[in-house]
């Protein structure tokens, strides 16, 4: 079936080009079936396997060559900038060894790391759990999509970490409410990306729910990990931000902190990446193209 909709529609069934690139239904078709243009954009996207994973091999390799050659350098001029606001990267590799060894802080190396994971995963969970059902719940009918989305509007544009004096009084200084912080960071993007992805199925337009949580999912760890590791300097005394803050007198320490809090993130940023190429790929709507 042909649908022509301006010069540069082309035919998927029933949904023209443009609106496939709009949408991300590009990579929902085998290829097979796509048409060139079409085909172009999903390739644009997802890539053939062994390009899109030498593709990440090279960009890894060369952000970590330039940023180590950018340190090397600024380091070479003796003097210019003191050891003690940015230490060499033979000092940094001494430090992390003693923090390994030893400690830091009355915490093991890997003790910070596994808090904040902890920390992380914890809150994601409940953050994805709640934005999905009020998600759900706001699309159950026109008048309460119209009731929900200027409060979720408003509540999102509040960053989670405004909410910590509140959270800090209601539930303390413990684990619970680092958790809440992070859920709070995680909730708004799944709800948003759950209702649009259920009010996009109830209009009959194609879309494929759990390309959308990824793809929300990722803009939302994004938003926890940075609220846990904040949290973390203000009222934790484990974790990898409560690592960097009380190493204040030590820029080598602070340095690993920060390296293992970037190393952490960038790992779960490409699983979720690997994700959302796996489900673009081969997922349900890849795989069953009528949907389309």
């Amino acid at each position: 079936m042909t649908s022509k909709i301006g010069p540069r529609t082309q035919t998927i069934g029933l949904v023209d080009a443009d609106n496939a690139d709009r949408m991300f239904l590009a990579p929902f078709v085998r290829e097979q079936q796509m048409n060139p243009k079409v085909r172009a954009v999903h390739l644009a996207e997802f890539g053939e396997p062994s390009i899109w994973l030498w593709r990440r091999i090279v960009g890894c390799a060369f952000a970590f060559i330039a940023i180590t050659l950018a340190w090397f350098l600024l380091k070479l001029p003796d003097g210019l900038i003191s050891d003690r606001a940015l230490p060499t990267q033979t000092q940094v590799a001494a430090a992390l060894n003693e923090v390994r060894a030893d400690g830091f802080g009355g915490s093991g190396l890997f003790n910070h790391a596994g808090l904040s994971v902890f920390r992380l995963v914890a809150g994601s969970g409940v953050g994805l759990v709640v934005g999905g059902v009020l998600g759900g719940l706001s699309t159950v009918s026109p008048i309460a999509r119209t009731v929900t989305d200027p409060i979720s509007s408003f509540l999102r544009m509040v960053p989670a970490l405004a909410f910590a004096p509140l959270v800090l009084i209601w539930f303390g200084t413990g684990e619970l409410a680092i958790i809440t912080i992070a859920a709070l960071a995680v909730m708004w993007p799944m709800l948003d990306v759950t209702a649009n992805a259920i009010v996009r199925q109830q209009r009959g337009l194609p879309n494929d729910l759990a390309l959308e949580m990824t793809l929300g999912l990722r803009s939302a760890l994004l938003l926890g990990w940075g609220s846990v590791i904040a949290v973390e300097t203000l009222v934790a005394s484990s974790g990898l931000g409560a690592l960097i803050w009380q190493a204040q007198a030590r820029s080598d320490v602070i340095v690993v902190g920060m390296y293992l809090v970037g190393l952490i993130g960038f790992l779960a940023d490409t699983t979720l990446r690997a994700a959302h190429y796996l489900i673009g790929r081969f997922g349900t709507a890849a795989a069953n193209p009528e949907m389309i």
